[in-house]
């Protein structure tokens, strides 16, 4: 069962989700701390799309606002979740705080209530045929279709994950389709 990663100002869309998984947030460099995971996924027909939005209120990025509404297009969504935070082992949590500073480690961030809340309103805007609510978890989103069941974890994967940091937008086999905010592939180094 593969599993797909993308980076903050990516996502992806698989039409037919299958064995595979869509994860965000599972990296060190790549924590979901101020950003969101936005997750669109349609279990009756097997569909996903998940997108690492960055931090900023919905109402002033259109860029996220236009490509949001290609992946509803695609996914064509019977549920929708945010989640906000990051996932990570304690290790990984521990390494990152070490890396930024000697000195005791800060929260981590959150998204503000204001920018949250406000995305919340605008993706139920946007799903007003979705029938039901926008759920919101706290923690990193990873998204499985099983057997007709969506599966949203706030867990890390455990297998590894192949990035689609350094793809172009597009269709790839196994059939999952790449899109960046702002329609540019941005320069990550993992």
């Amino acid at each position: 069962m593969p599993t797909y990663g993308v980076i903050m100002n990516q996502a992806v869309s698989m039409a037919q989700l299958g064995n595979n998984t869509l994860a965000t947030g599972y990296h060190s460099k790549d924590f979901i701390r101020s950003c969101s995971a936005i997750i669109f996924v349609n279990p009756a027909v097997g569909s996903a799309g998940l997108f690492h939005f960055p931090e900023g209120d919905i109402h002033d990025d259109v860029e996220s606002q236009i490509l949001l509404r290609q992946l509803v297009a695609e996914v064509k969504p019977s549920e929708a979740w945010v989640a906000f935070g990051h996932i990570s082992s304690v290790a990984d949590e521990m390494a990152m705080h070490s890396r930024l500073s000697q000195n005791a480690p800060e929260p981590m961030p959150r998204p503000s209530t204001n920018n949250l809340f406000a995305l919340i309103t605008w993706l139920q805007a946007l799903l007003q045929f979705v029938p039901e609510p926008v759920h919101v978890l706290n923690g990193g989103a990873t998204v499985s279709i099983v057997a007709g069941h969506a599966y949203i974890t706030t867990t890390k994967p455990t297998n590894g994950v192949t990035s689609l940091h350094a793809y172009n937008p597009g269709t790839y086999e196994p059939g999952f389709r790449i899109h960046w905010r702002g329609f540019q592939r941005r320069a990550f180094t993992l």
